[in-house]
């Protein structure tokens, strides 16, 4: 809003203009005008003085640049000197052969020792023999340079004259500790030390003398030699210094990020910078001179001042030289750097000081300001209409004249405002972040009554009869500590609740009879208003109603209009959430219902699973209960949220789906002959063939004249053997004992016996059948037959590509045939009644309950029902199915999941090939299975310090079959 709008809305008052308006804005201009020039003023001052005290500091700290970069060449030279005049006055300076000078290698690799200057330390002859000693460790491109071999520390170049008077060179190489690595005869090594100024020089003077800088003829790298000429006069010993280690000093000795600091010699060339892209102490690729200072590098670094400021590309630099006088060389030192980099800390300074200065320029614009509204009063226009806002009016309000309680009166305005939008804001938070229906009806109601200034508010629900049925009522923040009763809409067609369903908004006034006759529990002494606001769905229908209550008078009318227009806005939230929230409630409990179905299902299909899938949940839940209430061991922080229960639920109804896939004969396998019918009846009738033919023998061989008694006797007696071998094989079918090798040996051998076969086999079979007897060799008729046989038909194998890629992630292995109903292979069944294919077809159940689950787009809370219920056929110790998992990688709930599984089909009494299993003896084997690493030990301790077997028993098992645990005995076992 404008400056003027107080004035104008004053003037529609007609109330007089405040005279000392324009002048509080005059004074405070002023003000600003005054402060603004005192800050600009001191600023300035302050950075011209702060600037000229840096640049004196700057130009004392390129001085002390300049002198310890002149002491650190001296001393590198002097150290390099005294290493010099070590060698020339050494027993080595008058070695006449290789072998001599050789024995001196120690001495040099003494000197050479370390980090320090010198690189090189050698001796050369006037008959021009030169023996040189290099040190290589540390300097990987210098060994690579000399194709050293690896673990090389020093290696010596040497030249010296060979038995036919030639001179020939030689490489030895050392390693740290001086012992020889490789001797490399160099016949091409014709370096002569006296065609060099070094040894020239130094054998003139007799003084120690200092080469100019220059390429070192072996490394490529740059530096000088300090030579000094031996006693007798025929030896110079020499050393060479390296510039590159100079150079890592310059770049420590840099003022500032972008300076340049330089050596050079008289010619300008460099032998050592930091800051201007050179590699210092080292040439460029492939240049056999020392680089020169450009043109435009000497205008920056030369100059007759030791010490000035230049401008230099646009950009003004300060810039001091120095030099360093050695033995025969005069070195120049330079040092520039931008000003702008050495003023930093006078810019910071500078910046900190108008930052400072504009703080306190607007502290006092604000504090300007604030005075002079206080002053005029501008603000009592601004009330008015904050409170009309607040009210959802425009009228004129009366004027304030105090302008402190003006202010406070806008500050309770713009609080109230806020205050109503805040809770607006919070109902539209809550309903989607509110998971239970009944605290996002109360937290509803709480809110409307803020935002109503209202007493008492209350929400009913309308019921699939047409009934109204609350569900929340509160009292301020609180709950009202009971419910009013439900409404007919027959019956109670005054009610406020009932109109609005009807009706639309109802505003009414309540006597004290009315609220008796209403609402007997609220004990009312006074009348009261009520607003009833229906809660419409997006389609129009009426999910329920809102109704308040608030004093009478506490809103004229044209508040009432105003407030409900915002109680309709909040009751369409209400019913949006109100709707969502069924929509979800009812899609849960389609889910639950279409899981219970499948599970139902399942359970059907077999006896010898009936009930299974309802029991597990059962058990599950029960179990993880146990574990949210104990206080202590591993289980004292667990707890579930209700997505996690429900994935639990889930999981535990689906934990079977994929029997579904499971063909319901080797489900129900209860003898080992068993397919769709038992074929246990196919081998009676062979076996009765055999008897039959048996007989048919015996009595041709008495019409044939053999004596009767002993014949009928010996037929008799085969007879007893025939029955006796069937009555073997019908028990090893049963698959109630175990099998022993004996046991096959005997199975084979009744399988050997023979009966005959007078009718065509492939007459009336299906075309599958067909397909399997393909390729079998014909047999004319009569043909034997055994009495028990493996076929090649009773053989179905695998599809030629395998298991499909989803079978293929799990550990699970396929046997090589799908399936073998082979009569030997499936009687010789070492215990139980399934053979390895069906084995393997039972527990495949899983990797399908796993395929159909993944399949189902669960929302993302409910996203670990596959890992639990996939899971429940792993083993703590990883010897589990489908993927091996161990106990660390298996969910806690997967765990809980598995032991339930467990237990209940160890107690289940609706098997029909067993008897129902005692509680003790469940127990017995559960502690068996915790020993062998099945199951996890906390869980199956915790199953029975919790009583969840005992409670479970006694809701889900027989009464035979509950007797005493000692569970003491199991837990000491653990």
């Amino acid at each position: 809003m404008s400056l003027r709008s107080p004035s104008l809305h004053l003037q529609s008052l007609r109330l007089p203009m405040p005279r000392h308006y324009r002048l509080s804005v005059y004074v405070s201009t002023l003000f600003l005008a005054l402060l603004l020039a005192f800050a600009a003023v001191t600023v300035v001052l302050q950075y011209r003085q702060t600037k000229a005290i840096l640049l004196s500091a700057s130009s004392i700290l390129f001085d002390r640049v300049g002198q310890e970069i002149s002491m650190s060449i001296t001393g590198l030279y002097g150290s390099a000197g005294s290493v010099a005049r070590l060698l020339a006055t050494s027993p080595a300076a008058g070695a006449a052969t290789l072998e001599e000078r050789l024995a001196a290698v120690p001495m040099f690799a003494g000197a050479l020792a370390g980090d320090g200057p010198v690189e090189a330390a050698y001796l050369g002859w006037d008959d021009g023999a030169f023996f040189l000693v290099r040190r290589l460790a540390g300097r990987p491109a210098v060994a690579a340079r000399l194709a050293a071999p690896e673990g090389t520390a020093y290696v010596v170049q040497s030249r010296a004259p060979a038995p036919d008077g030639r001179m020939t060179g030689r490489y030895v190489f050392y390693d740290g500790a001086l012992r020889p690595i490789e001797t490399r005869e160099a016949p091409d090594y014709r370096y002569d030390p006296r065609e060099r100024p070094w040894f020239t020089d130094a054998l003139a003077s007799g003084q120690p003398t200092v080469t100019g800088p220059y390429v070192f003829f072996t490394t490529g790298e740059i530096g000088t030699t300090i030579a000094v000429r031996a006693a007798g006069g025929r030896a110079v010993a020499a050393v060479d210094i390296a510039m590159a280690g100079l150079g890592d000093e310059l770049a420590q000795l840099k003022p500032s990020p972008s300076a340049r600091v330089v050596v050079y010699d008289g010619r300008s060339r460099v032998l050592a910078a930091a800051g201007d892209g050179r590699q210092a102490g080292a040439r460029p690729a492939g240049a056999t001179q020392l680089p020169v200072l450009e043109d435009d590098e000497k205008a920056l670094l030369f100059g007759d001042a030791a010490t000035a400021s230049v401008d230099w590309h646009g950009e003004a630099w300060l810039r001091a030289t120095s030099v360093v006088d050695l033995p025969g060389i005069r070195l120049g030192i330079a040092v520039a750097a931008p000003q702008a980099e050495l003023l930093a800390e006078a810019n910071r300074l500078r910046d900190w000081s108008l930052a400072l200065s504009a703080a306190v320029v607007l502290a006092a614009a604000a504090a300007a300001l604030a005075l002079s509204g206080l002053a005029t009063r501008p603000l009592r226009a601004l009330v008015a209409e904050a409170r009309s806002i607040r009210a959802l009016k425009f009228d004129d309000t009366p004027p304030v004249t105090s302008p402190i309680t003006e202010i406070r009166a806008l500050a309770e305005a713009m609080d109230h405002m806020k205050g109503t939008i805040r809770h607006l804001l919070d109902i539209s938070v809550s309903l989607p972040n509110e998971r239970d229906f009944e605290s996002l009806m109360g937290r509803i109601a709480s809110e409307t009554i803020h935002i109503a200034s209202a007493r008492v508010a209350a929400i009913y629900l309308a019921e699939p009869s047409g009934r109204l049925k609350p569900i929340v009522a509160r009292r301020g923040a609180e709950p009202l500590g009971w419910l009013p009763d439900e409404l007919d809409p027959e019956a109670d067609r005054s009610h406020p609740v009932v109109r609005a369903a009807r009706e639309g908004s109802v505003r009414a006034r309540l006597s004290v009879g009315d609220i008796a006759r209403l609402y007997p529990r609220l004990g009312s002494t006074q009348p009261v208003d009520v607003l009833a606001v229906p809660l419409r769905n997006r389609g129009g229908d009426v999910l329920g109603v809102l109704i308040l209550s608030q004093a009478v008078g506490t809103f004229a009318d044209a508040d009432q209009r105003d407030l409900l227009f915002v109680i309709e806005a909040v009751s369409g939230m209400a019913a949006t959430a109100i709707e969502t929230q069924r929509l979800l409630a009812e899609q849960k409990r389609l889910l639950e219902a279409v899981i219970e179905l499948v599970a139902d299902a399942i359970d059907r299909r077999s006896p010898y699973t009936g009930g299974h899938c309802r029991r597990v949940p059962a058990i599950t839940e029960m179990l993880a209960r146990a574990a949210e209430r104990a206080t202590e061991g591993v289980f004292r922080d667990f707890q579930l949220t209700a997505e996690q229960w429900e994935e639990l639920r889930i999981a535990a109804w689906l934990h079977d789906c994929g029997k579904i896939t499971t063909p319901e004969h080797i489900v129900d396998k209860a003898t080992k002959l068993e397919t769709v019918h038992n074929r246990v009846h196919e081998i009676r009738t062979r076996f009765e063939v055999v008897k039959r033919e048996a007989e048919v023998a015996a009595w041709k061989a008495i019409a044939g004249g053999a004596d009767a008694p002993a014949t009928l006797a010996g037929l008799a007696a085969a007879w007893a053997g025939i029955d006796a071998d069937f009555a073997f094989v019908a028990a090893c079918n049963l698959g109630s004992e175990v099998m022993a090798a004996d046991d096959v040996a005997r199975l084979r051998a009744i399988g050997g016996r023979t009966w005959t076969r007078t009718l065509d086999d492939t007459l009336g079979i299906s075309n599958e059948e067909r397909q399997r007897l393909a390729g079998r060799p014909e047999r004319p008729l009569p043909a034997p037959e055994p009495l028990l046989a493996d076929r090649p038909e009773h053989v179905t194998r695998r599809p030629a590509g395998g298991e499909d890629a989803f079978v293929r992630q799990f550990t699970l292995a396929a046997p090589a045939l799908l399936q073998n109903r082979g009569e030997i292979y499936n009687l010789s069944i070492a215990r139980g009644t399934l053979n390895a294919e069906e084995r393997y077809k039972v527990n495949e159940h899983v990797i399908e309950t796993i395929r159909m689950i993944g399949k189902l787009p669960f929302p993302s809370n409910l996203g670990h029902v596959g890992e639990i219920a996939g899971n429940h056929h792993e083993r703590i110790d990883g010897n589990g199915y489908p993927r091996g998992l161990t106990g660390d990688a298996m969910s806690r709930r997967a765990r809980i999941l598995a032991l339930a599984d467990v237990f209940e089909a160890l107690t289940a009494s609706d098997r029909p090939y067993r008897r129902a299993m005692t509680l003790s003896k469940a127990i017995a084997i559960l502690a068996e299975m915790r020993d062998e690493g099945h199951i996890d030990p906390d869980l199956f301790a915790l199953f029975l310090t919790s009583g969840v077997y005992r409670d479970y028993a006694e809701r889900h098992l027989g009464r035979d079959q509950i007797d005493e645990v000692d569970i003491a005995r199991y837990l000491a076992a653990a």
